[in-house]
């Protein structure tokens, strides 16, 4: 395994769009903040004004889909939201599909497929009750033992993370060749998301022209 990425907006200003430069649409609004953070004091805020939105932060610029992710998020009504990673993000005929494991309201993980927005669940899971303005990290593990593999696990932050997966199961849908990982957000109307820290180990080889880029629908 190698961190072929990592993310921790420490080094954006205040209000600063980490999108700005690659942003298609605007359905959910990307802005760093100053919030207290395990990794120091700045985060990424989305939020959605007026409607309900989702949002894709996606990196492709590594090898291989079969990656390791996690990141840290925290929301404020965190049963208004759904937010964590989607792996094996790409586009095909025109929609947006990929890998999808989140934290969302009902204290669950889900993992699911996501097509044009559309997600179709492969694994829902009942987990602790979830905490409103609480940090939780949240990990994708794709393509452990075999290129189909699927496996999830959360844990609030400041515990140590689990040896076990809340999900490990198998499917072929999006193959291992489609690379795109990152941020997934889907946020109620007026409502809002904090992501603090991203990172991305690639279990075949790192990359050195690992560039993030963003898509927003």
């Amino acid at each position: 395994m190698a961190v072929v990425y990592t993310q921790d907006f420490e080094g954006y200003s205040v209000s600063d769009d980490p999108s700005s430069s690659t942003k298609f649409a605007s359905n959910l609004s990307y802005s760093v903040v100053s919030t207290p953070t395990q990794e120091g004091s700045r985060a990424l805020e989305l939020t959605s004004s007026g409607a309900i939105h989702d949002g894709y932060w996606v990196d492709s610029g590594h090898t291989d889909g079969n990656v390791d992710v996690r990141l840290a998020l925290r929301a404020p009504d965190i049963s208004r939201v759904r937010v964590g990673i989607i792996g094996r993000c790409h586009t095909n005929s025109g929609q947006e599909k990929g890998y999808v494991a989140m934290l969302r309201s009902g204290n669950t993980l889900r993992l699911a497929e996501l097509r044009d927005h559309n997600e179709t669940t492969l694994s829902t899971t009942s987990i602790s009750t979830l905490s409103d303005d609480t940090w939780y990290w949240i990990k994708l593990s794709m393509g452990t033992d075999s290129n189909d593999d699927l496996k999830t696990r959360w844990w609030q932050d400041g515990s140590s993370e689990p040896g076990t997966w809340v999900h490990d199961t198998t499917d072929g849908s999006f193959a291992h060749t489609e690379t795109g990982v990152g941020i997934y957000g889907f946020i109620e109307s007026s409502d809002n998301a904090l992501v603090d820290y991203v990172e991305v180990d690639d279990r075949t080889v790192a990359s050195s022209s690992f560039v993030p880029r963003i898509i927003i629908y």
